[in-house]
């Protein structure tokens, strides 16, 4: 009896012992309690009630004790669900010990138990009543726990500590439509490139964290500091425009004042801000787009110093229309995929290639923009990562919902920018897409340029390396325009050449461009790899193309580009006859 008694003590109160002394500590070390103040006081009421009514109503008649305990159990189940797991904790340690007892005493109602068995049967019965609540309760705090990181995670940055985008978005949409006159400040360091080049990405990370603290510092408590990724960073700064200015004065005196060491080497840093002003709470993606704006005309003027909405002048203007167009336009998906074959010349076609070409179609007049209209604009509002993604999802989900069309192609081509072979989330964001539609890797083939290529030579290696593994091809375009040196081709796993077009349309006139394209068709054979040939307009080309030994063929002369549900539902185009 001793032994069951110690067993049912530990049972009932150590739990709440221990949450007890964690709910001390972590009051100690400043985590402020849950709200609720009032519910829980409504819930100690109504658990002190019920407790009382134990004692006192089955003295009045019944042998109903054991079921009056049902009612506290209800109430604990209440705290469970709402409150800290130590309420419920303490609130069943009452119970338990109430219930234990009063049955030992055979007092309010309670028959005195007689033996053993007896003893055993009614305290696995009251630990019941203890340990029920607490895994209720336990589970509850586990989820709370999970959505809590969750929301961290949505909200925070895990390099700086500092709250994310979402979390300024959530910030704008808390101001007061007071009139008062705020400024959203954009900040990207300058230069991060080149420690990242020099001593590592790690370093650069490093270098990161610690301007994020040193523009924290200098933060001021009503000023709202958030990392927008990268090397940019956000300030919300209430105050007049001179006000404002004065401030990121002071933060580019700060950044520009701090001196550390990256990998034993002594590294200073600079920052370019960009300045959008309005009043009350205004829109955040459109003043987003405006600051960047200006953050991107800073660096340009050299970096160092302050250009705000009112400085653009005519070109920033237009600068900064390009960007909210290009974010208006992938938000509501105004872009339309195109398609343009690409035939083979030596042998008969084995079914569908082409290359995915995409245009911007305006919502008012309904005219098309070629890549070159808005792809230049993209890179430098580093919007090209956001435009490869999605056109690869568009490219899936349309192959996904035609399957005709995927049984009859052997290959589809997308280009693919240099802002998503320095992406790290790239592959996995490509290995998730292919999970999710049922497209074969096989199909696609991601075209990567010379230059984009060879300025993070490592990376797309690493890149070209994951998806290969999946199945996926790759080419290089433009092949030729970096004619200086070769050697990199080693290194570059690309499955296929395509040669630059300037070389390939002059080839059948010009001798110094035919021999530029022999030379490359015979450093691809040479290699392994296979070439294309782009912009194939005259059929006096085909003949000299042939001859070179080219593979592929791919220009105005086979077809134009055609939106892609029309170029699906045409036969394969064919070479024509010389």
């Amino acid at each position: 009896q001793w032994f069951l008694g110690d067993l049912f003590g530990i049972v009932a109160v150590t739990p709440c012992a221990l949450l007890v002394v964690r709910a001390l500590r972590q009051r100690r070390h400043g985590h402020p309690p849950e709200s609720r103040g009032l519910e829980r006081a409504a819930w100690l009421l109504t658990l002190s009630g019920s407790l009382t009514l134990l004692l006192w109503l089955p003295d009045r008649g019944g042998n109903y004790a054991l079921a009056m305990a049902g009612i506290p159990v209800l109430i604990l189940l209440w705290s469970a669900m709402r409150f800290e797991v130590v309420h419920t904790a303490f609130g069943a340690m009452l119970l338990a010990t109430l219930l234990a007892t009063l049955s030992g005493l055979g007092l309010s109602g309670f028959t005195r138990p007689g033996n053993i068995g007896e003893i055993l049967a009614l305290l696995l019965h009251a630990c019941l009543w203890v340990l029920l609540p607490l895994v209720v309760a336990i589970s509850q705090h586990q989820h709370r726990v999970a959505m809590r990181t969750l929301l961290r995670q949505a909200t925070q940055d895990t390099l700086t500590g500092l709250p994310n985008r979402y979390a300024l978005e959530h910030a704008f949409s808390g101001l007061p439509e007071d009139g008062q006159p705020r400024a959203l400040a954009y900040l990207d360091l300058d230069q991060l490139k080149l420690v990242n080049d020099t001593l590592g990405h790690d370093q650069g990370d490093r270098l990161i964290a610690a301007v994020a603290g040193v523009i924290g510092a200098a933060r001021l408590p009503d000023e709202v500091l958030v990392r927008l990724g990268g090397d940019e960073f956000a300030l919300l700064i209430p105050g007049e425009p001179a006000q404002v200015r004065a401030r990121c004065r002071q933060l580019l005196h700060a950044v520009a004042g701090w001196r550390g060491m990256l990998a034993g080497k002594p590294v200073s840093v600079r920052v370019s801000i960009g300045l959008a002003h309005f009043h009350g709470r205004g829109d955040f993606h459109h003043l987003l787009g405006i600051a960047d704006a200006a953050c991107d005309a800073a660096k340009q003027a050299g970096g160092d110093r302050i250009v705000g909405d009112t400085d653009l002048g005519t070109e920033g203007t237009t600068r900064m229309q390009q960007a909210l167009r290009l974010a208006e336009a992938l938000e509501n998906r105004h872009f339309r995929l195109y398609c343009q074959s690409i035939l083979p010349l030596q042998t008969a076609s084995e079914g569908r290639h082409c290359e995915v070409l995409l245009r911007l179609q305006e919502p008012v007049t309904g005219t098309l923009a070629l890549p070159g209209d808005f792809v230049p604009a993209a890179e430098r509002f580093r919007l090209a990562t956001r435009l490869d993604r999605y056109v690869i999802e568009e490219v899936l989900s349309w192959l996904e919902a035609h399957p005709m069309a995927i049984a009859q192609t052997r290959r589809v081509s997308i280009n693919l920018s240099a802002a998503s072979l320095a992406d790290e989330a790239f592959a996995d964001f490509v290995r998730a897409a292919l999970r999710n539609h049922r497209v074969p890797p096989a199909i696609l083939c991601f075209e990567l340029t010379e230059t984009s290529a060879l300025g993070d030579l490592e990376r797309a290696q690493s890149l070209i390396r994951e998806l290969q593994a999946l199945g996926v091809r790759f080419a290089l375009d433009d092949f030729g325009s970096g004619f200086a040196g070769f050697g990199y081709l080693k290194a570059l796993a690309v499955d296929d050449l395509k040669i630059d077009g300037h070389f390939v349309i002059g080839m059948a006139d010009d001798p110094v461009d035919r021999i530029v394209v022999q030379s490359c068709t015979a450093l691809a054979r040479a290699l392994g790899r296979q070439t294309v040939a782009e912009w194939v307009e005259h059929p006096g080309q085909l003949e000299a193309l042939r001859q070179a030994g080219v593979d592929y063929v791919q220009g105005f002369l086979i077809d134009r580009p055609l939106p892609i549900a029309e170029y699906f539902q045409r036969p394969v185009p064919t070479l024509p006859v010389s």
